[in-house]
């Protein structure tokens, strides 16, 4: 039997390592606030004021940002996988190759934002504000940024496959060159959006708004058109196959399948 005393000596260096253990957290995350690291993984760095910060390769994983500002900041290259940023202030910021895989940015503020090249899959995006920033050749693979506003945004060659796009506003949005694979758009408003070269395979555009939009060489096979408008789009080029359509209005403003007209049948594998 070990004795009271025996068994305090044993237990002492373990409890004084746990004591001294406890404030390195703190630690880091008030050196970080000081500007003194850049890294701070995991931190609670919620309504933090970090405008303007350098955070340029930053290890940001897991950290809590939730209405923190970060105004211009520069977090090129920084790794902020699995990062709270729910309602965050990410304007005019500069994110390229930024790692955000899986991140929370729900409501974050990205006017202007610079996110090229930067790895968004998975990342919770609904309701995100995005006017004007940069996502060229960013991957947004199952992203959902559902009612986000990308009005003016830059997407050229990203890749928005098996993505969740719905209700997505998006007047004038340069995307030529993305994959759409699988994306669903449903109930999006794309007016004057330039598409061209971009492939939609397997997409939902079902209730989608495309007025003059520019879908030149586009791939349009197997997606779903129903109750979808084309008026004054652009398709040349653009091959469509195997859609589903009810309801659609085409370029030229005829309604497809025409009034009293069963839709034609669906494709094998195509959307329901």
């Amino acid at each position: 039997m070990v004795s009271g005393g025996r068994l305090a000596a044993i237990l002492a260096p373990a409890a004084l390592l746990s004591v001294l253990a406890m404030p390195a957290a703190a630690d880091q995350r008030d050196d970080f606030i000081a500007g003194r690291t850049v890294n701070c993984p995991g931190c609670d760095l919620h309504e933090a004021q970090l405008k303007r910060r350098d955070l340029t390769g930053a290890n940001l994983a897991g950290a809590d940002l939730t209405f923190a500002t970060l105004h211009a900041a520069t977090l090129r290259g920084a790794d902020l996988t699995g990062a709270k940023l729910a309602d965050a202030n990410l304007n005019l910021a500069d994110l390229r190759n930024a790692k955000l895989a899986g991140a929370d940015m729900s409501r974050v503020l990205a006017y202007g934002a610079n996110l090229t090249a930067a790895n968004l899959a998975k990342a919770q995006m609904q309701e995100a504000k995005l006017q004007t920033a940069d996502l060229t050749n960013a991957n947004l693979t199952g992203v959902d940024l559902r009612v986000a506003d990308m009005r003016l945004a830059r997407a050229s060659n990203a890749n928005f496959s098996d993505a969740t796009l719905g209700y997505v506003r998006g007047d004038y949005l340069h995307a030529t060159g993305a994959n759409f694979k699988g994306a669903n758009l449903y109930g999006a408003l794309f007016p004057s959006a330039e598409f061209g070269h971009s492939d939609f395979t397997g997409a939902s555009l079902a209730l989608v708004n495309l007025l003059k939009a520019d879908l030149t060489d586009t791939t349009l096979v197997n997606v779903d058109f129903r109750r979808a408008s084309l008026l004054r789009a652009t398709v040349t080029d653009a091959q469509v196959d195997q859609g589903l359509w009810d309801n659609t209005t085409l370029p030229d403003g005829t309604i497809y399948p025409p009034p009293g007209q069963t839709p034609p049948p669906a494709a094998a594998g195509g959307q329901q």
